[in-house]
Parts: structure tokens; C-alpha cells; sequence
């Protein structure tokens, strides 16, 4: 591969700490990468920790056979997992969301006979913070009440007000006390108690030369300041706040990390998308508050990367918008049999229901839906937006771009918004090429923060 002097510099590096920021399709990866592999034929020992399963087969790809012993890639939570069940013994069976809602809501019924206070609610916009709030509460690795009562809480956006030393965070507390025994109880675990169990265990955890963290960005604290622990001689991260799609709340110095002077670098410059994809999908940004100071990369525009500027399809109903589907499909596959088309989804049921409307119109696609590996020698993956981060496709097709109907529109705060700004941001950005965007409810109110001269708009009948 050939290296922009930016890159070089990464894939050279030697010293203990390193931060690269940089956009979409700016060689973050490749670069921190080529910088692990030259550490590799040092014979030093790797940890290359991934944002999921897709991007571990990528990069394994890349790694060669005679080099491949000294270097370990995995995502966080399937290192965790091992390291968990090595130390702690095997976990319980995960609590999934749902699961998790109707714990608490047990738990604040229960408590509604002894205590008057707002969050003792079970209305599901109360669930939904209770929730966010005790990942929170893990997430920066707090271990007591009086840890809790002091800490100060940003990020939560414009809707709730959690003062330091407040009876609402007796409360919370209380509720997740109880939550903890009552999970415990049930045999369950969630995947965010694999890093917070293990931190007070550190002496025990495997230890590695350096550590490697792709998309550092959509860990939590706590996990962060347990992979820089674990690394004896270098700390080596690329993060990129524009990416970010879970809501994180640290500080890299209270990570433990020193990212200041020569230690940070910066890519600019996007070689994946065509100029017209990328100027799209970065007018997302200009409203995201939360990328301001150093969290904002200024993107620099390849105006020689030309391309068809992004189609907006106005589909009516589904049955249309499946038709479309399948027409545009169609095209691609004839006008080049090599390119690879990503269709990404809102959740795994869309992704199911596009499967089913390809079977029937004799279309082979690879449906991606949980932990299992990418067959990437297929021509169509059909995959969600969350899961399609570090993919790329010739093609991308949006067919539902609108908003969470789970969530009432009183309750989407700003914080709502900057997070789905990231989300979209990143699934414009997988395309190289062609960048289709299709619904047949209501459009995403995001559309309006997009300059109408940057897409195409189709309105089928």
C-alpha cells in the first residue's frame, strides 16, 4: 500500500502513546495497523482490539501467517469474555435490553410504596434513562454511592439535571443496588460488566507489549483504563468523535493516557467516498455540538474524487420501495459485475425483511444479523447501521431513513440528536461510490440540516 506522509508517520511511530484522530476513510486503521505488524516483526506481543467482528476478519486478512502468534484481534467485549471466564469463571447468561427494562420496572414498582420521587417511574422514557444512567455509572468506573454523588454527570443532553450530592442520586443508586442483587439473582450478565469486573482484577488480566484500539471512541472509560493497563509498552489509539454511536463519557487523562504535543496526530483527508458523498454526510457534523475544540476534525475535500451526487427516493410505500430496491440492485450487478453493494438497515428486522424481498426476486445476499462472520465473497451484505462501521461498499443502499418511532418526539433532546447525526454519518460514509437513501414513512428530520443542492431528490408514484 502506498502511504500519504501523514499515514507514514503513524505506521512509523515508536514511542509509548499514541492518539490518531482522523475522518471517515482516512487510513486510521490501515495505518495503526501497518504500525502493529512492524511491532509483530519485532516479536513484540499485540493486543488489536476491534469495534466488531467484521473488522476483525478484515484485518486478520491482512496479517501475515508467519507473524500472525504474536498479535491477538478481537473485539473488546469477546477479549473481555475470555479473560472474565479465565479469571472469575464463565459468565451467566447475557440480560438483554428488554430483559433489563422489565427488571426495573419491577424494582421502582416495588419501591413505589416507600419512596416519592421522580425517577421512581415506570413510564418507559424513565426506564430508558435508568438504563443509560447505570451504564453510566460502570462506564466510569464508579464503585460506591459517594463515588456516584460527586461525579460530575454530563452528557445526558437537555432533558434531566442530575446535581452532585442530590437526593435523585440517592434514589438512582438505590434502584441500581437493587438491580445488581436482583440480575445477580438471575444468573444474568450484561456485557458491560465484563470490563468493570475485571479492573479490580488487573494484576490477574493477560499482559501485552502494546495495545491497539480501533474506534477507541465507542469504548467506555473504565474499559479504556483497563486496556492501558494492560499494555507494558505502548498505548497506540485511533478515535474519531464523529464516529461515535454509543454514548461514552471520559476524559483521556482520566483514562490514564497523555495524548499532548508529538502524541496525537491527526488525517485530515477522506480516500474512501467520492467528493459529492462525503460533502453530504459531513454537513451532519455542522450541527453536532458535541464536536467542538479537539472532538472536531475540519474534513478536507478531494474535489478530483468525482462522483453521482446522493439519491434521496421518496418511495411512497413499501411495496415500492422494495421494487426500487431490487431495479437498483439490478443495475449495479449489470454495470459492474465486481462492485460490491452494502444495504444497511435501521435494525435486524428491516435487514430480515430485505433478505426475504431479495429471495423471492432470485437476488443472493449474505444477511448479517448477529456475531457471525461476513462472508465478504459475496456481492450484497446486508447488514445494520450500528454493525456496518469500518465496512466499505461500491455501493450503499439506505432503504428506511427515518427516525426511532420507540422514542416519543418530546423526549429526543439534543443529546438524541448529536448521537443520531454520528449514527448517519457513519453509514453514509461506507459508500465509495453511489449513495442511495430511501423511505416511505416520514424522512429523518436530519434531511433539513443537508443542503438541498448536495442530493438528488426522486419521488416515485
Amino acid at each position: 500500500m502506498n502511504y500519504t506522509i501523514e499515514q507514514q508517520s503513524i505506521a512509523n511511530y515508536g514511542e509509548d502513546e499514541l492518539l490518531v484522530r482522523g475522518v471517515a476513510g482516512s487510513g486510521k486503521t490501515i495505518s495503526l495497523l501497518a504500525n502493529a505488524i512492524k511491532k509483530c516483526k519485532e516479536s513484540k506481543t499485540i493486543l488489536f482490539i476491534t469495534f466488531n467482528k467484521a473488522l476483525n476478519q478484515k484485518i486478520e486478512n491482512l496479517v501475515e501467517d508467519s507473524i500472525r502468534s504474536n498479535i491477538e484481534i478481537k473485539s473488546f467485549h469477546s477479549w473481555a469474555y475470555a479473560e472474565v471466564s479465565k479469571i472469575l469463571g464463565r459468565p451467566n447468561k447475557p440480560l438483554w435490553d428488554n430483559e433489563k427494562k422489565k427488571l426495573i420496572k419491577q424494582i421502582v414498582d416495588n419501591m413505589g410504596r416507600d419512596y416519592d420521587n421522580r425517577f421512581i417511574d415506570d413510564s418507559n422514557e424513565n426506564l430508558e434513562f435508568l438504563c443509560e444512567e447505570f451504564n453510566f455509572i460502570k462506564g466510569k468506573n464508579l464503585r460506591s454511592l459517594s463515588d456516584y454523588m460527586n461525579v460530575e454527570r454530563i452528557g445526558r443532553g437537555t432533558k434531566v439535571r442530575l446535581m452532585p450530592n442530590s437526593i435523585d442520586r440517592e434514589v438512582i443508586y438505590n434502584i441500581y443496588e437493587k438491580f445488581e442483587k436482583s440480575k445477580k439473582y438471575a444468573c444474568k450478565f450484561e456485557f458491560i460488566d465484563l470490563g468493570f469486573s475485571l479492573y479490580p482484577r488487573i494484576e490477574d488480566v493477560s499482559k501485552y507489549d502494546y495495545v491497539y484500539i480501533d474506534e477507541a471512541q465507542d469504548l467506555n472509560q473504565v474499559e479504556l483504563q483497563l486496556l492501558r493497563k494492560i499494555a507494558k509498552r505502548g498505548f497506540y489509539v485511533c478515535a474519531d468523535d464523529g464516529q461515535k454511536i454509543y454514548r461514552t463519557n471520559y476524559t483521556w487523562a482520566e483514562v490514564g493516557a497523555n495524548f499532548k504535543g508529538g502524541r496525537a496526530k491527526r488525517l485530515n483527508k477522506s480516500f474512501r467516498s467520492t467528493y459529492e458523498i462525503f460533502k453530504f454526510a459531513s454537513e451532519l457534523q455542522k450541527k453536532d455540538t458535541s464536536l467542538r475544540g479537539e472532538n472536531y476534525i475540519e474534513p478536507e475535500f478531494d474535489k478530483t474524487m468525482k462522483g453521482a451526487k446522493p439519491t434521496l427516493i421518496d418511495c411512497s410505500n413499501s411495496i415500492l420501495r422494495d421494487a426500487e430496491l431490487i431495479k437498483r440492485i439490478n443495475s449495479y450487478q449489470t454495470n459492474n459485475i465486481d462492485g460490491k453493494i452494502g444495504i444497511l438497515c435501521k435494525n435486524r428486522n428491516t435487514a430480515r425483511e430485505v433478505q426475504g424481498v431479495l429471495n423471492r426476486a432470485g437476488i443472493d445476499a449474505f444477511l448479517q444479523t448477529g456475531s457471525e462472520k461476513i462472508n465478504f465473497e459475496m456481492d450484497i451484505i446486508i447488514t445494520t447501521l450500528h454493525s456496518s462501521k469500518g465496512l466499505e461498499f461500491d455501493y450503499v443502499i439506505i432503504p428506511e431513513f427515518t427516525e426511532d418511532d420507540s422514542m416519543y418526539r418530546d423526549s429526543k433532546d439534543e443529546d438524541y440528536w448529536n448521537n443520531q447525526r454520528k449514527l448517519w454519518y457513519v453509514a453514509f460514509t461506507r459508500a465509495r461510490n453511489k449513495l442511495d437513501v430511501m423511505y416511505f414513512k416520514d424522512k429523518n428530520s436530519l434531511l433539513q440540516e443537508i443542503d438541498s443542492e448536495l442530493y438528488i431528490e426522486i419521488k416515485l408514484n
